[in-house]
């Protein structure tokens, strides 16, 4: 519904439309000419945006745009044209795909509308941002904004009677007409002085007559008695009108309806008025209901807010709030059954044989009065029912078959099948194509495809200029294409989606995310029918674009907006996938192009925000890096309202904290232009990664994905990429599905010793293991075994793991009887195989000390009823032997222990942080679904970012470990990833983390994992030692008094000083002893 609602929003702000019907076009002096004009041309653009060419579109509405901004600067009355445009061409950028360039117009047009009182152009704003967000995977953004709109909208609406309507809106329009009577004396004034200085006459005593008007009215009170019997007057008058006034009584009955709409958009403005914050929450969950009202609601815009959010509970599986707003929303049409929208009385009050002459004067197509009644049709009653109410139910239906209340979705079916019924010999394209989701949502195939076939049939037929054409034509066949393919109609379903892609290549719109679903659903119809190499085809085609559309809008995003718009977009990359699954023998081309993407992919977002704060640090901007400060002291304030106990959080500090970092992160990337370019030509492919391995290495990609065959399954699988050098392609192997890795890694505490020794034995080599049913054997058949005939006898492997293969060490899976991997490969670990491509020599100037250690930290005591962190001892041991070798090689060296070792020591290195960083304590990473209340209420347990919920612990952190609310003022020594993710540690070749658990945390998607790791790579941290479980004290000291002699007397490489110490170490050890630690390079 979205381009007819732009259609009437344009007709209703131009002021020429009136003259269009009360001059039929005739006798217009040069101010109302002008006004047509640019009547003329929105005309124009709504026609080319319902014939789908935006790209004709975009330059005429920014010339206009521009044109009226230097209008609206001149004459402020103008603005709200201005703004109109500004938001049209908003939406126009998203329906091309520009995300971010839509999002910066639509912050531009609510900016822009502040002071101006015009509350309805403010909640439009709104709802074109909220869907936006929608869009681009940003949910929490378009919820906000959602429950902004509809729980203040409804919840502070009154019922006015028709008298009270007409008699609120006369008011105000008398204070209006004084204010701009006055605003017109005081212009008068001011001209008259002006002729005065030219020597120029003004009429005599004019002056003085304007300046006691003024004092006048300014010392004049309101009779308001006077006021209401004139107002009671009045409304007699206009009621005997009205009961005789027929359809063409346009003075008449515009009044009514422009009443009606003043009293929803003027008098109760919604954003004004939000819900506390306590109400809300009630709200969220329907343990409140709201006023919901069915007049004034402006062409379904309001249904669309509540079915919008509605789709949100639901996602978020908020199934009590979503069956309550619904329950709700179908109320209201069941209390009022023939209200009507006013603005359709707006609508069909112009809707006269004049302004159709008065359009054909104009050279506008004959047919916009026909399209005018469409869009009042769709809006009105069938028997007491509209499309609206038949799909409020629908969703409502849907809830209950998700939720498995059959009673109750079997009795909604049957309802909903009688209220179409009603709509049976409509021809109205709009509200068959309501009609026709309807009966798809109830399981209805035949029914929906005899409605989407009526669409296509009335867009066929002449004249073939139809402004509804491209919309729901285009919608109809991709739809219908769909219906075919389900049912195994694989001829038909070619057929109109081909029709569907030749009409894109006519419009140009072969760029747009529209095009870009009607070529998924020609490949998966392939798919379908084995022919793959034709799938490849299409899928090959969409696959850069896909990508394209999410880098160019990563410019003005923040790192969660990114995260959300990728995960809107990641199917596409995963059919890919399941094609190389399925097809076992596919073409080159297709598996490097698949690569290619799969390679880009992986950490995208991780990557992005490394090399963005990358860019920032070395560029000298003031405003960019004051703007950086600002946003890491709200980081830093954020955290601490999360440390506190939950009870004394204030959560709109928190919510609003939240939104302001957000922005200014936003900012952030827009600001770096130069990182922009970064984007764009720093595209890492297949050559390049073959060109950095030498020729006994071998690279493995790892990827995991949704499987698709024929429809999407429940199936997650791995695969690996294998690129070898002098091989013409990657080698794709398909490995397991993820259910398989699930029960292999399925317990607990897989950090134990005892979970760790079931899963990579007890022995000094494998053959010497006595556990029986030892895990990593599975593991090895599962993951390794389809792999190693690919390696080409090669024992040098490049590796990147992705989901829960982030949680093995490979290095000690069994590679034979008498050898760990450790023992026959030199693996080398990176997030991302990309990092090969993009590694350079370091050229830092590392500062003074050279390293700085943490150990013997005091943990302070237990001051609440939670859990507490008990002291380390013997890291000083560790750590001491340390800076004693720092010293004998003339480095310099700071060693932080005890109550020294706090929260704010670590965060001073901001900036200036050394090249080693030791830090010997105790880390956390608790997942989502955690029960276990170790630390009563604080976020490492119950916030939903799993940045929250990973970190290290520091000096007096069992204060607010233990359940005690933080000292004001002071950090509180548990250190997350979050707060990590916010410093400058750049310049630090290497990290040591000798805590348990530090190489955990939340695992997601390509991203990888979301936990400490993340936290320092976003740092900027080099190189990482993590633990995937706790190592044994004197083990650890062993790899310290190792590793560290080799990399700095030595000057060996760090992979290469920890793979001989850790060899060391498993020469007399079992795996758990020497494998807790992995290198991240």
């Amino acid at each position: 519904m979205k381009i007819q609602k732009l259609f009437l929003m344009m007709l209703l702000l131009c002021p020429g439309y009136t003259a269009f019907a009360q001059n039929n076009g005739q006798d217009f002096d040069p101010k109302e000419k002008a006004e047509l004009r640019a009547l003329g041309s929105m005309f124009k653009v709504v026609r080319l945006q319902y014939q789908g060419k935006f790209n004709e579109v975009i330059p005429i509405l920014t010339k206009r745009v521009d044109s009226l901004k230097a209008i609206s600067d001149r004459d402020s009355t103008k603005k709200v044209n201005y703004l109109h445009e500004l938001g049209n061409l908003a939406v126009t950028y998203e329906l091309v795909g520009n995300f971010s360039k839509s999002e910066l117009l639509l912050k531009r047009a609510l900016a822009g509308d502040r002071g101006l009182e015009n509350i309805h152009m403010h909640l439009t704003f709104l709802f074109q941002l909220a869907k936006l967000y929608e869009k681009m995977g940003n949910d929490e953004g378009a919820e906000k904004l959602l429950e902004e709109l509809v729980f203040s909208e409804y919840g502070t609406a009154k019922h006015y009677s028709k008298k009270e309507q007409y008699k609120t809106y006369m008011r105000n329009m008398y204070k209006m007409s004084a204010s701009y009577y006055r605003e017109d004396l005081k212009k008068s004034l001011t001209a008259n002085s002006k002729a005065k200085k030219k020597g120029e006459k003004a009429a005599p005593g004019s002056n003085v007559l304007i300046e006691n008007l003024l004092k006048e009215m300014a010392e004049t009170k309101p009779d308001n008695a006077e006021q209401e019997r004139q107002l009671e007057e009045q409304w007699e008058e206009f009621s005997k009108q009205k009961a005789g006034a027929d359809s063409n009584a346009m003075g008449v009955n515009m009044l009514n309806a422009m009443i009606k709409t003043y009293i929803r958009s003027m008098d109760n403005p919604p954003s004004n008025t939000p819900p506390a914050a306590a109400d809300l929450d009630l709200l969220r969950q329907g343990l409140v209901t709201f006023d919901g009202y069915r007049n004034g609601i402006d062409l379904s815009a309001s249904w669309d807010e509540v079915q919008r959010l509605f789709s949100i509970y639901k996602k978020k599986k908020n199934y009590a709030g979503a069956e309550a707003l619904m329950v709700q929303a179908i109320a209201v049409d069941d209390r009022e059954p023939n209200a009507v929208d006013p603005n359709v009385d707006i609508i069909k009050s112009i809707m006269t044989p004049q302004l159709s002459q008065a359009l054909d004067k104009m050279g506008q197509p004959k047919l916009l009065s026909e399209n005018m009644k469409q869009l009042v049709n769709v809006n009105e009653r069938q028997g007491g029912v509209d499309i609206f109410y038949i799909q409020n139910k629908v969703l409502l239906a849907q809830l209950y078959k998700e939720t498995n209340r059959t009673a109750d979705y079997d009795t909604l079916v049957d309802d909903i099948t009688e209220a179409c019924k009603k709509f049976a010999g409509s021809t109205n394209p709009l509200l068959i194509n309501c009609l026709a989701e309807a009966y798809i949502a109830m399981g209805k195939p035949t029914q929906a495809e005899a409605q989407y076939q009526k669409i296509i049939k009335y867009a066929k037929q002449p004249p073939y200029d139809k402004m509804i054409r491209s919309q729901h034509y285009l919608g109809a066949l991709q739809k219908l294409g769909q219906l075919y393919r389900l049912r195994g109609n694989y001829t038909g379903a070619e057929d109109v989606l081909k029709q569907a892609l030749a009409y894109d290549k006519k419009t140009l719109a072969e760029k747009y995310p529209e095009h870009m679903g009607r070529v998924i659903e020609l490949a998966q119809l392939y798919e379908s029918t084995n022919r793959f190499h034709l799938a490849e085809q299409y899928f090959t085609e969409i696959m850069a674009p896909v990508m394209n559309s999410i880098t160019d809008n990563f410019g003005f995003l923040s790192e969660q907006e990114k995260m959300a718009l990728l995960n809107n977009q990641i199917s596409a990359f995963d059919l890919s996938a399941s094609l190389l699954l399925t097809d076992r023998d596919p073409s080159a081309e297709f598996v490097r192009q698949t690569y290619n993407q799969q390679l880009q992919l992986k950490g995208l977002v991780l990557n992005d925000e490394q090399k963005l704060f990358e860019s920032i640090r070395k560029n000298g901007n003031p405003q960019l890096q004051r703007l950086l400060r600002d946003w890491r002291s709200n980081r830093s304030a954020i955290a601490w309202q999360y440390s506190r106990p939950a009870s004394a959080r204030v959560s709109h500090i928190i919510d609003s904290l939240g939104s302001i970092a957000n922005e200014q992160e936003k900012q952030i990337n827009q600001l770096s232009g130069s990182f922009a370019s970064y984007r764009q030509n720093n595209r890492i492919d297949f050559k390049q990664i073959q060109n950095k391995l030498t020729t006994d290495e071998v690279a493995i990609e790892f990827v995991r994905f949704k499987y698709y065959r024929k429809r999407w399954t429940d199936s997650t699988w791995y695969g690996a990429f294998v690129i070898a050098p002098g091989a013409a392609t990657p080698r794709f192997v398909p490995l397991c599905e993820e259910r398989k890795l699930t029960v292999l890694l399925s317990a607990a505490k897989t950090s134990s010793k005892q979970f760790i020794t079931s899963f990579y034995g007890d022995g000094l080599t494998p053959g010497s293991n006595k556990i029986t049913g030892r895990k990593s054997d599975e593991l090895y058949k599962l993951v390794w075994g389809p792999i190693r005939p690919f390696l080409n006898g090669s024992n040098k492997i490049v590796i990147a793991p992705t989901g829960l293969l982030c949680r093995i060490n490979f290095n000690a899976l069994p590679a034979d009887k008498d050898n760990y991997f450790i023992d026959k490969y030199e693996i080398r670990q990176f997030n991302s195989i990309r990092q090969l491509a993009e590694q350079k020599k370091s050229t830092s100037t590392y500062n003074k000390p050279t390293a700085v250690l943490y150990a013997a930290i005091n943990y302070g005591v237990k001051e609440g009823s939670g859990s507490f962190w008990p002291a380390l001892p013997g890291t000083l041991d560790e750590v001491n032997s340390l800076n004693d070798l720092y010293k004998s090689e003339k480095e310099s060296t700071r060693l932080i222990t005890g109550l020294n070792a706090t929260e704010e020591s670590l965060k001073q290195l901001s900036g200036k942080s050394p090249r080693l960083l030791y830090i010997a304590t105790h880390g956390f990473a608790k997942s989502a679904d955690n029960t276990i209340q170790d630390s009563a209420e604080t976020q490492s347990t119950v916030a939903d970012n799993p940045m929250f919920r990973s970190g290290i612990i520091m000096a007096n952190a069992n204060r607010v470990w233990s359940g005690s609310a933080p000292i004001e003022g002071k950090e509180d020594g548990i250190v997350t990833a979050y707060e990590i993710a916010g410093l400058d540690l750049s310049n630090t070749e290497l990290v040591v983390l000798a805590a348990c658990e530090t190489a955990l945390g939340d695992i997601k998607g390509a991203e990888g994992v979301f936990g400490l790791q993340r936290g320092f790579k976003l740092a900027g941290v080099q190189n990482m030692l993590l633990s995937l479980w706790s190592l044994p004290l004197p083990e650890t000291i062993q790899l310290t008094k190792s590793f560290y002699p080799q990399k700095l007397s030595n000057g060996t490489s760090i992979y290469q000083a920890f793979k001989s110490a850790q060899l060391g170490i498993r020469k007399n050890n079992p795996p758990y002893n020497w494998a807790g630690m992995v290198l991240i390079e």
